[in-house]
């Protein structure tokens, strides 16, 4: 799953993750993946990739509701295009700063 509110980045992400054979639903903010996951009747995504500065549900504040409700099974990784405070990352399995490559998110996903 791809959370960012920036659709040139969900696009290019989204086909990167599926070149790399993962199979990949994205979302523009925090507040639709979370409903998409507590409508799915399947269990919480394998992986996530969540922005930290998206209007509504930020980065953080998603990972925390995630992890409350779905625990840690999920491996989450943030991303942003500047630092982020460790404290606002202590939800997530790793971080991402933007610009990445597919390689940069499969070795954070190892």
């Amino acid at each position: 799953m791809i959370v960012d509110d920036d659709m040139m980045v969900r696009e290019v992400l989204t086909l990167l993750a599926a070149d790399a054979g993962f199979e990949v639903a994205a979302f523009e903010d925090g507040e639709s993946a979370l409903e998409s996951i507590a409508a799915a009747s399947a269990a919480c995504p394998s992986i996530v990739l969540v922005d930290m500065q998206m209007p509504g549900i930020s980065g953080d504040s998603f990972a925390r509701l995630l992890r409350s409700a779905y625990g840690t099974g999920t491996k989450l990784l943030a991303m942003s295009g500047t630092a982020v405070p460790a404290d606002r990352t202590s939800a997530f399995d790793g971080f991402l700063l933007k610009p990445f490559s597919i390689d940069d998110v499969l070795a954070a996903i190892e």
